[in-house]
């Protein structure tokens, strides 16, 4: 079964004129899930930013969470 993540975050960034840059994350809502691999991919790309939203810590946390669970399974 394929899951669907109804929670996103999406950060717009104004390019120029109407041209905006736009990231959607779905990091918790993978995570949640159970979407374990997804989930750490999108972590992986967060921590990528030089001030990551969530915080780097609480991206840390999750990602040790989930290898953590990735262990026990």
């Amino acid at each position: 079964m394929e899951w669907i993540c109804n929670a996103e975050l999406a950060l717009w960034l104004h390019d120029s004129g109407k041209a905006f840059q736009v990231e959607v994350y779905r990091w918790d809502a993978q995570r949640k899930a159970g979407i374990h691999a997804q989930a750490l991919q999108s972590i992986e790309r967060a921590l990528q930013f030089p001030n990551p939203y969530p915080s780097r810590e609480v991206l840390l946390r999750w990602k040790k969470e989930l290898d953590a669970a990735n262990r026990k399974s």
